[in-house]
């Protein structure tokens, strides 16, 4: 059963995930992003990667990024995919644009057991609201 939302706390995605996630009385939680870091990749996505039951990436469908699933993500979204993989972590992709059914969705989470959930997706115009709309669906009927 879900119990905690992590995200990055950077972007629209990040921060709609958290407001939801308190308006439904879950534990939220966001790493910090140290400054040092090595690579194009934060430190803080390794820490929720490994911190985190399952992966929600969350979007529009930019342009100009490259194709994951039905989803085009940039490199960064790609590489966490490629992360979760390589941990055993689920791994969900929606395309807020299009959705999917809550039913399935919570199926998804039960199966695999998800208690703590990282939520993460890019940075794009209307995000915040599309996520926040999106979720409180998702998640207001557990």
């Amino acid at each position: 059963m879900l119990q905690k939302i992590i995200t990055n706390g950077k972007n629209d995605v990040d921060c709609a995930a958290l407001a939801v996630g308190q308006a439904l009385g879950l534990d939220t939680g966001s790493a910090s992003e140290p400054t040092d870091y090595k690579g194009p990749y934060y430190a803080s996505t390794r820490k929720n990667l490994s911190d985190a039951d399952g992966v929600l990436l969350l979007g529009l469908n930019p342009p100009r990024v490259w194709r994951l699933k039905s989803l085009y993500l940039p490199r960064y979204y790609a590489w966490i995919r490629h992360e979760a993989e390589a941990t055993n972590k689920p791994l969900m992709v929606i395309n807020l644009g299009i959705g999917i059914d809550p039913a399935i969705f919570n199926c998804w989470l039960a199966e695999h057991q998800i208690a703590t959930l990282y939520v993460t997706g890019p940075q794009q115009p209307g995000v915040f609201e599309a996520t926040e709309n999106y979720l409180t669906t998702l998640l207001g009927g557990r």
